[in-house]
């Protein structure tokens, strides 16, 4: 679970070690939170869980992002 801030197409959340990571999301991104149905519906400090394929430059490219 990850606490993070929203920045244009991408997430910068708090890693599990506590460092940030960069996720991108994209329109085949899916959101299921209870606030709606994409990333703009998610809030600041809300706890998310990210599943998607890294990138080179350690971001993640996300297939699926759920709040819990």
């Amino acid at each position: 679970m990850f606490h993070f801030a929203i920045k244009l197409a991408t997430l910068t959340i708090q890693g599990i070690d506590g460092a940030p990571v960069t996720v991108l999301v994209t329109p085949q991104t899916q959101v299921l939170s209870l606030s709606g149905f994409d990333a703009s519906s998610l809030k600041v400090g809300s706890l998310v869980v990210v599943n998607g394929s890294p990138m080179e430059n350690g971001a993640i490219t996300a297939d699926i992002i759920v709040e819990t």
